[in-house]
């Protein structure tokens, strides 16, 4: 409560000298940085603070943080699961899942996500897609009847859904039902540039489209030339799913149909690493 009280007070104090020292701009600025510090200082404590432990200093909560990375993705993974056991949720089977996709791990993503999808009693858009889109890559990025159901079921909750408008295209694409994929995807071109996702899904269309078949021109889509954006830790994360599929082929060696998939991610992959190489050089 101390704390509130000293912001209160430092703010009055603060409304009334601006209001007051009228004579002197340089004054004035002087003022408000001065009573700015302590201010920002009260709420940059309690907006960092452990909101369940008002009184516990962000030094100790940094603390903790570095402790955890200390411990191996693995371990930590186990840890988890422990407590999944004991108290079972959707949002940490979620959290799981995307633990495991950045280790490459897609198959057990998948049984994590339909195990929080399975436990949501009010499903969510982010976990219907996440759990759409790795059964879509498990699959060899082809949408099946489950992915385009639980699509579905994304867009009727949130029809401008970035990723479930994309897959959708996607789905009507690979059925070649051209009109309505270019209508998906003309959606995300046209309306969606504002959101964080939309270079690389752009980026995505012109692919899918490509291989589809489909003329992006003809519908009027106009992608944009965006230069490569992934990460480093990107990078790093594609290059863990193709070392699974590589590994996936060594024990399957007499399986045509999962090393020509190995080759298709293995050429795409080539490609993304050279457009980083290009954007880098740029």
């Amino acid at each position: 409560m101390i704390y509130i009280l000293i912001a209160i007070i430092s703010f009055c104090v603060f409304l009334y000298l601006i209001r007051h020292i009228k004579q002197y701009t340089s004054h004035k600025l002087w003022i408000i940085w001065v009573m700015a510090v302590p201010l920002l200082a009260v709420g940059v404590y309690f907006y960092v603070g452990n909101p369940e432990y008002h009184d516990q200093p962000y030094a100790k909560i940094k603390q903790q943080e570095q402790a955890l990375m200390q411990k191996s993705p693995d371990d930590l993974i186990a840890e988890l699961k422990q407590k999944l056991t004991q108290q079972d949720s959707a949002r940490g089977r979620y959290i799981l899942a995307l633990a495991l996709l950045r280790m490459g791990k897609t198959d057990d993503a998948a049984s994590e996500l339909r195990r929080a999808y399975a436990l949501s009693d009010e499903k969510t858009p982010e976990i219907i897609m996440t759990y759409a889109m790795i059964l879509a890559v498990n699959n060899n990025n082809i949408v099946g009847d489950k992915s385009w159901d639980l699509i579905k079921e994304t867009l009727k909750i949130d029809a401008s859904n970035i990723y479930g408008l994309y897959y959708a295209g996607l789905y009507e694409c690979q059925h070649k039902n051209f009109d309505k994929s270019a209508e998906y995807w003309k959606n995300i071109v046209d309306n969606h540039s504002d959101k964080p996702q939309y270079q690389d899904t752009v980026q995505k269309i012109k692919q899918s489209a490509d291989i589809c078949g489909l003329n992006l021109k003809k519908y009027k889509i106009i992608v944009p030339d965006i230069k490569s954006n992934y990460t480093p830790q990107q990078i790093q994360m594609i290059e863990q799913m193709v070392d699974q599929l590589r590994q996936k082929v060594t024990n399957n060696p007499d399986d045509m149909e999962l090393k020509q998939r190995l080759d298709d991610v293995e050429e795409k992959f080539k490609k993304i690493k050279d457009s980083v190489k290009d954007f880098e050089n740029f």
